[in-house]
């Protein structure tokens, strides 16, 4: 199967194709800040309305996709048969872990994303096509973000360094719920940190914490590096510049671990192989990369009482885990878990890790739905970039409570989408094989 590309781009175009191009547009841009909107950010956190983040969210895929299907009815039905296994095979997920728990959790939030948002994500990239996706859609993702975050990152700098007065006050429903100073809703006064004797604030961005702004900004750094067609450089340079002022361990780990999968992908086998010094300097990246990342590891761990509690709160969880391995404890859990394992959990902070979370909650079983998206991106491609790009999703998930982030969740729908692209594309260029032999041997 070829492919079809946009036919509403090009030079000649039709006041009607023009209008055509302007909408798909409009409904990108409603489709990224529900996204944004869902992404833990403290618009959906203030007042504690998650919950409509994730309602507003569907709301817009389901219209979105709705809108595709009636434009483009000669192509969903391409659409039908993924969007309903994936919906179906989550939702069995869910009856069967709600089942073992007497019937809790069935209306979790978790399943409310994977069971409906993740299908109508999938859809819309379908009837899209890969074209669209990878050279117009996610340019408007990353172009949208690097806009809100060098807007962040000038308010920031303003804020710290020359006493802006914040324009409002916002409740934030995270942590000790106190009220935080709000710069026109694009950057928040949360968390003070101290630099060389002197007391500033970590550049949070829109979100409740330097860690949520620092794997919000590097997925969309990861998109620009290793998935996007149009990898702009000055996209590079801000998003790298938005992690850096976050002050967050993690977001210097995803800056070097990008760079390193940036470069490594610049250099192929063959070139390698011919040349020595290329290689050599491959070897000394890698130790580099390694050491640096062990002595973040390290520092972090051992000088800081949130190194301390990060690294408790693996081992622990992995203890709860242990005594419900295969369906958690359910989604509705909390309270058992506070009564039971007191000493293990730190009530209302979370697990750390998302894979930990989903363990606890809904054992092997709930993992499964995270696990199989990321397969899909590492073997939906035999380039390198899809393969970085799962490995650094998974590293995300591993060391951040990441499940019901909205761009981790649009990122797991694009890995169903790329698995289901590279399997038409193998079975078309199969059957042209195939026709060629029939040819060949009429002949």
């Amino acid at each position: 199967m070829t492919y079809m590309k946009s036919e509403i781009y090009s030079p000649a175009a039709s006041p009607e194709r023009v209008g055509a191009d302007g909408l798909n547009a409009f409904l990108d841009f409603l489709l990224i800040l529900a996204v944004l909107y869902n992404s833990n950010s403290v618009w959906a956190l203030a007042k504690d309305q998650f919950s409509v983040s994730c309602f507003v969210l569907l709301s817009i895929s389901v219209i979105y996709y709705s809108f595709l299907c009636f434009r483009k009815c000669h192509r969903s039905h391409y659409t039908i048969v993924p969007v309903v296994v994936i919906s179906s095979l989550t939702f069995i997920m869910q009856v069967a872990i709600a089942f073992v728990h007497d019937g809790e959790g069935l209306l979790d939030g978790t399943w409310f994303q994977y069971t409906l948002i993740i299908p109508a994500l999938l859809g819309i990239f379908l009837i899209r096509g890969k074209n669209y996706i990878y050279k117009f859609f996610l340019p408007r993702l990353i172009n949208l973000s690097v806009i809100i975050g060098v807007s962040g990152i000038v308010l920031w700098f303003l804020a710290c360094f020359t006493g802006l007065p914040p324009t409002s006050m916002t409740r934030l429903m995270w942590a000790s719920g106190e009220e935080i100073d709000s710069y026109f809703g694009l950057f928040y006064k949360i968390q003070p940190i101290t630099v060389a004797g002197m007391s500033i604030w970590r550049n949070t961005s829109i979100f409740p914490e330097a860690p949520m702004a620092a794997v919000y900004y590097g997925i969309i750094l990861a998109l620009n590096v290793l998935v996007s067609k149009q990898k702009g450089l000055k996209n590079i340079i801000a998003l790298t510049i938005v992690l850096i002022t976050t002050m967050s361990t993690s977001a210097y780990m995803y800056i070097l671990v990008l760079i390193f999968a940036y470069f490594s992908n610049k250099s192929t086998v063959n070139d390698l192989r011919e040349s020595k010094i290329k290689m050599l300097t491959m070897l000394l990246t890698a130790t580099f990369l390694v050491f640096v990342l062990i002595c973040i590891g390290v520092n972090k761990i051992t000088d800081s009482i949130s190194g301390m509690t990060h690294l408790d709160d693996f081992i622990q969880g992995f203890r709860i885990w242990k005594d419900a391995p295969l369906f958690g404890f359910g989604f509705e859990s909390d309270d058992y878990i506070w009564q039971e394992y007191l000493s293990y959990y730190r009530g209302g902070l979370g697990y750390t890790s998302g894979v930990l979370f989903l363990l606890i909650h809904g054992g092997v079983i709930a993992l499964v739905m995270l696990i199989v998206p990321l397969l899909a991106w590492m073997f939906a491609s035999p380039s390198k970039d899809s393969t970085y790009f799962a490995l650094f999703l998974f590293l995300i998930l591993l060391t951040v409570v990441v499940q019901n982030c909205g761009v981790f969740i649009l990122c797991l729908s694009l890995g169903y989408a790329n698995y289901v692209w590279e399997n038409r594309r193998l079975r078309s260029e199969w059957n042209a094989v195939r026709g060629n032999r029939d040819i060949s041997s009429t002949n």
